[in-house]
């Protein structure tokens, strides 16, 4: 995907009418890649919590600590 959003900047900055809108396509384009990474991380996250807890014995429910008992 990122590949056609280049070409298609590419394409639209090289018209003196399209300029403009190729500004807002790569505005647009950074935005996205922003809000992948984002998403991925949070499912780093959200993984490596899960790992973390169930390493300590952690438990949704009564959040119980084995070790301390």
């Amino acid at each position: 995907m990122a590949g056609a959003a280049g070409y298609l900047f590419a394409r639209l900055s090289s018209c003196p009418v399209c300029a403009p809108a190729s500004a807002l396509a790569g505005a647009l384009t950074v935005r996205a890649d922003e809000d992948t990474v984002r998403d991925v991380r949070h499912r780093f996250d959200q993984r490596e919590h899960a790992r973390l807890r169930s390493e300590k014995g952690l438990r949704w429910g009564g959040m119980t600590f084995p070790e301390a008992a």
